[in-house]
């Protein structure tokens, strides 16, 4: 795309976020007759807006070491897009909030209104029951259309993006970094950054290509997540948590929050379960979230599939949603330890079981 001057100085200003802050960059931008005046502004033009002299001081120091033009480069050579709070196509929901991002880079779709967009966020230690909330209610909530928004970090966000994908949704990734290929975080997640693209999604970000990681990024990206989303569900969440910050902020720009209610003995639930406890919904299901959206399950008819020999059914029998070792069922079976073996992969075969790993299987369906 062609970048107007205007444009180009957003960029430049943009790369300034870390002395700024969202407030200040805006305050900048809506101060001065342009973004160019805006970005050459003397340490006495600052100080008359509202900065103090020791940000007036860090801001020049900060411009004075931009390579706008290897940021324009960048942009150019992978084709990213960029969409400012003064286009008329700027996502709708996320204007309404106290402090949007002036400026947004972004790769692959982006739209002013969003279909029944849901934030789904957690901690990057996701355990098992985790995954398996994620696993259970992101196909039906895809299955209704609904968009999912995360943070592409490990953990829930990774999966909740990854199983969208899996079940043919659309799903948008807000980083705190840059997203151009060498600046994406964490680096492992780079090939789901491209499926996301690939497949009707987006990569999103305030922060210029080249921004690295820095830790105070992140808790300004959380409020992007919230921010571009009807409601935020938290998977799992232990006191201290990313997470809570973008509960938080949902509830700051009077956006709903969900929780999946957890163990009381689990460190990873008790964010969740005190969310839940100060009246965040919680959700055991997807149609406890797609109520919020007005919208009813419809699943998909599936074929189905049951155990079929003796030996299938035994098993079968035995397992549960509990983990159980393989030389458990060999003793409650009676089954010789080869005949177990062969016939958990027939049932894992046709999706009835799961292996999570270490000779522990359970049953899914």
């Amino acid at each position: 795309m062609k970048l107007t001057t205007n444009q180009k100085y957003l960029i430049a200003l943009s790369a300034c976020l870390d002395q700024l802050g969202p407030k200040l960059f805006r305050q900048l931008t809506t101060s001065f007759s342009s973004p160019q005046q805006a970005f050459n502004s003397s340490s006495d033009q600052l100080i008359r807006i509202g900065f103090s002299s020791k940000k007036a001081k860090q801001f020049i120091q900060q411009r004075s070491k931009i390579n706008l033009d290897k940021i324009l480069q960048i942009i150019e050579q992978e084709d990213i897009k960029i969409v400012t709070l003064f286009d008329k196509h700027y996502p709708a929901l996320l204007a309404e909030i106290y402090d949007p991002p002036v400026i947004l880079f972004y790769k692959g779709k982006l739209g002013k209104n969003e279909k029944h967009p849901l934030a789904i966020v957690g901690t990057r230690k996701v355990t098992y029951y985790g995954q398996q909330a994620i696993d259970k209610i992101v196909p039906d909530l895809v299955n209704c259309g609904l968009t999912i928004i995360s943070g592409l970090a490990f953990g829930c966000d990774s999966l909740a993006h990854q199983i969208t994908l899996k079940n043919k949704g659309r799903t948008l990734a807000i980083l705190g970094t840059g997203i151009d290929k060498q600046s994406i975080y964490p680096k492992s997640n780079q090939q789901l950054a491209q499926k996301i693209i690939e497949h009707n999604g987006a990569l999103i970000s305030e922060f210029p290509p080249g921004t690295p990681p820095y830790k105070s990024h992140f808790p300004s990206r959380n409020r992007i997540i919230s921010g571009l989303s009807t409601a935020t569900l938290v998977i799992e969440a232990p006191f201290i948590s990313g997470a809570l910050i973008t509960a938080r902020f949902a509830l700051e720009q009077n956006r709903e929050v969900l929780a999946i209610p957890g163990s009381i003995f689990s460190k990873n639930s008790a964010g969740s379960n005190r969310l839940i406890k100060y009246g965040a919904k919680a959700i055991t299901n997807a149609q406890d979230i797609l109520d919020i959206f007005n919208l009813k399950l419809t699943t998909k008819k599936e074929l189905k599939i049951l155990p079929k020999s003796k030996e299938e059914k035994t098993l079968y029998q035995l397992l549960s949603d509990q983990p159980i070792h393989v030389d458990q069922l060999v003793i409650k079976s009676n089954l010789a330890t080869a005949q177990v073996n062969a016939t958990l992969t027939i049932l894992e075969i046709k999706g009835l079981i799961k292996h999570i790993g270490h000779s522990n299987y359970l049953k899914i369906r």
